[in-house]
């Protein structure tokens, strides 16, 4: 939510320090950034399939991150039972 946001915020606010950073510049970016502006128009397809079309790779590290976190929850609840 937090990339979907700032793609619908940086022509508002394009002095935002995010935009200094990788991966908030460069062509990558401005595709997807153009991609959710528009379709923030007209919705037709989840966001979540934007962001796996335009950034892959975030895509992927970010899906890793969220696999991790579950299972570390998961460790987590099994040694508080115990």
């Amino acid at each position: 939510m937090l990339l979907q946001d700032l793609a619908v915020l940086q022509p508002r606010y394009p002095s935002l320090p995010f935009f200094a950073y990788a991966p908030f510049n460069g062509p990558e970016w401005d595709e997807f950034a153009v991609v959710v502006r528009s379709d923030t128009i007209g919705a037709t397809e989840p966001l979540s399939l934007l962001l796996q079309r335009a950034l892959p790779e975030l895509s992927g590290v970010l899906g890793s991150m969220r696999e991790a976190l579950l299972q570390n929850n998961q460790q987590l609840a099994i040694r508080l039972e115990a």
